[in-house]
Protein backbone atom coordinates (compact mmCIF):
# COMPACT_ATOMS: atom_id res chain seq x y z
CA UNK A 1 0.00 0.00 0.00
CA UNK A 2 2.81 2.58 0.82
CA UNK A 3 4.65 1.79 -2.73
CA UNK A 4 1.57 1.99 -4.37
CA UNK A 5 1.09 5.53 -2.86
CA UNK A 6 4.21 6.85 -3.46
CA UNK A 7 4.45 5.40 -6.63
CA UNK A 8 7.75 3.71 -5.91
CA UNK A 9 8.97 0.22 -5.23
CA UNK A 10 8.46 -2.59 -2.45
CA UNK A 11 10.83 -5.50 -2.14
CA UNK A 12 8.81 -8.19 -0.59
CA UNK A 13 10.07 -10.58 2.56
CA UNK A 14 11.73 -13.53 0.58
CA UNK A 15 11.43 -15.58 3.47
CA UNK A 16 8.03 -15.89 2.69
CA UNK A 17 8.76 -16.90 -0.64
CA UNK A 18 11.39 -19.28 0.24
CA UNK A 19 8.91 -21.35 2.10
CA UNK A 20 6.01 -21.26 0.00
CA UNK A 21 8.38 -23.31 -2.44
CA UNK A 22 8.03 -26.11 -0.24
CA UNK A 23 10.91 -25.17 1.80
CA UNK A 24 9.20 -26.16 5.40
CA UNK A 25 12.06 -27.73 7.25
CA UNK A 26 14.97 -24.94 7.48
CA UNK A 27 18.13 -24.56 9.20
CA UNK A 28 20.26 -21.47 10.09
CA UNK A 29 22.51 -21.77 6.65
CA UNK A 30 19.04 -21.51 5.10
CA UNK A 31 18.14 -18.33 6.98
CA UNK A 32 21.80 -17.12 5.53
CA UNK A 33 20.75 -17.68 2.42
CA UNK A 34 17.44 -16.05 2.81
CA UNK A 35 19.57 -12.90 4.33
CA UNK A 36 21.58 -12.89 1.41
CA UNK A 37 18.72 -12.61 -1.45
CA UNK A 38 16.64 -9.79 0.58
CA UNK A 39 19.70 -8.16 0.34
CA UNK A 40 20.52 -8.42 -3.35
CA UNK A 41 16.28 -7.90 -3.70
CA UNK A 42 16.87 -4.80 -1.84
CA UNK A 43 19.81 -3.62 -3.59
CA UNK A 44 18.10 -4.26 -7.44
CA UNK A 45 14.87 -2.07 -6.07
CA UNK A 46 17.09 0.72 -5.43
CA UNK A 47 17.87 1.42 -8.86
CA UNK A 48 14.28 1.45 -9.59
CA UNK A 49 12.96 3.47 -6.72
CA UNK A 50 11.66 6.92 -6.62
CA UNK A 51 13.36 8.73 -4.02
CA UNK A 52 11.62 6.00 -1.42
CA UNK A 53 11.64 1.83 -1.29
CA UNK A 54 10.11 0.01 0.83
CA UNK A 55 10.81 -3.07 2.28
CA UNK A 56 8.26 -6.03 4.25
CA UNK A 57 11.39 -7.10 5.89
CA UNK A 58 15.58 -6.75 6.38
CA UNK A 59 18.29 -8.16 7.98
CA UNK A 60 17.49 -7.98 11.36
CA UNK A 61 14.08 -9.71 10.97
CA UNK A 62 16.49 -12.31 9.90
CA UNK A 63 18.98 -12.04 12.42
CA UNK A 64 16.51 -12.44 15.43
CA UNK A 65 14.52 -15.12 13.30
CA UNK A 66 18.20 -17.24 13.19
CA UNK A 67 18.91 -16.08 17.03
CA UNK A 68 15.42 -17.31 17.97
CA UNK A 69 14.43 -20.18 16.13
CA UNK A 70 17.94 -22.00 15.63
CA UNK A 71 19.45 -20.32 18.80
CA UNK A 72 22.50 -19.64 16.35
CA UNK A 73 24.51 -16.17 16.37
CA UNK A 74 25.98 -15.08 13.30
CA UNK A 75 28.74 -11.97 13.13
CA UNK A 76 27.61 -12.21 9.39
CA UNK A 77 24.43 -10.52 10.21
CA UNK A 78 26.13 -7.73 12.64
CA UNK A 79 28.22 -6.85 9.92
CA UNK A 80 25.68 -6.81 7.26
CA UNK A 81 23.90 -4.90 9.38
CA UNK A 82 26.12 -2.06 10.37
CA UNK A 83 26.92 -1.91 6.94
CA UNK A 84 23.36 -1.37 5.47
CA UNK A 85 21.85 1.65 6.31
CA UNK A 86 18.02 2.75 6.60
CA UNK A 87 16.73 5.94 6.96
CA UNK A 88 13.96 5.09 9.06
CA UNK A 89 11.71 2.27 9.89
CA UNK A 90 8.35 1.26 10.19
CA UNK A 91 8.38 -1.69 13.23
CA UNK A 92 4.69 -2.47 13.28
CA UNK A 93 2.56 -3.77 16.04
CA UNK A 94 1.67 -7.33 16.33
CA UNK A 95 -1.93 -5.80 17.05
CA UNK A 96 -3.88 -7.30 13.19
CA UNK A 97 -5.81 -10.53 14.12
CA UNK A 98 -3.56 -13.98 13.72
CA UNK A 99 -3.38 -15.78 10.71
CA UNK A 100 -1.46 -19.08 10.94
CA UNK A 101 0.51 -19.68 7.66
CA UNK A 102 4.14 -21.26 6.56
CA UNK A 103 5.94 -18.29 7.86
CA UNK A 104 3.89 -17.52 11.02
CA UNK A 105 3.60 -20.73 13.17
CA UNK A 106 3.30 -19.68 17.16
CA UNK A 107 0.71 -17.03 17.86
CA UNK A 108 2.27 -17.05 21.12
CA UNK A 109 5.84 -15.43 20.00
CA UNK A 110 4.29 -12.38 18.37
CA UNK A 111 4.89 -9.85 21.40
CA UNK A 112 8.45 -11.49 22.10
CA UNK A 113 9.67 -10.94 18.45
CA UNK A 114 8.26 -8.06 18.23
CA UNK A 115 10.29 -6.86 21.44
CA UNK A 116 13.11 -8.58 20.00
CA UNK A 117 13.15 -6.51 16.98
CA UNK A 118 12.64 -3.47 18.58
CA UNK A 119 15.39 -4.06 21.23
CA UNK A 120 17.64 -4.34 17.72
CA UNK A 121 16.80 -1.29 16.42
CA UNK A 122 17.60 0.63 19.72
CA UNK A 123 20.79 -1.04 19.85
CA UNK A 124 21.99 0.53 16.30
CA UNK A 125 20.07 3.51 17.40
CA UNK A 126 17.87 3.34 14.46
CA UNK A 127 15.50 6.23 13.19
CA UNK A 128 12.27 4.05 13.95
CA UNK A 129 8.60 4.47 14.63
CA UNK A 130 5.78 1.94 15.98
CA UNK A 131 3.01 1.74 14.01
CA UNK A 132 -0.36 -0.36 14.99
CA UNK A 133 -3.66 0.15 14.09
CA UNK A 134 -6.26 -1.81 12.10
CA UNK A 135 -7.44 -1.51 8.20
CA UNK A 136 -6.99 1.50 6.86
CA UNK A 137 -5.89 3.50 9.90
CA UNK A 138 -2.92 1.42 9.73
CA UNK A 139 -2.15 2.51 6.43
CA UNK A 140 -2.88 6.17 8.01
CA UNK A 141 -0.93 5.74 10.75
CA UNK A 142 1.91 5.04 8.44
CA UNK A 143 1.68 7.65 6.31
CA UNK A 144 0.94 10.28 8.66
CA UNK A 145 4.68 9.11 10.57
CA UNK A 146 6.48 9.09 6.98
CA UNK A 147 5.21 12.77 6.42
CA UNK A 148 6.26 13.57 9.96
CA UNK A 149 9.62 12.64 9.29
CA UNK A 150 10.58 13.55 5.35
CA UNK A 151 7.59 16.23 4.57
CA UNK A 152 7.85 17.44 1.49
CA UNK A 153 11.25 15.58 0.59
CA UNK A 154 8.52 12.67 -1.32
Amino acid sequence: QLSKHYQTVFVSEYARTFLEKGNLVLNSNDVLKIAKIQLKNEKTAIAKAKKIIFTDTELIYCKVWNKEVFESGSKWFDKKINETTYDFYLLTKPDLPWKKDAVRTKEENRNYLFDCYKDELEKLNANFSVVGGLDNSRLMNCLKIIEENFGSQL
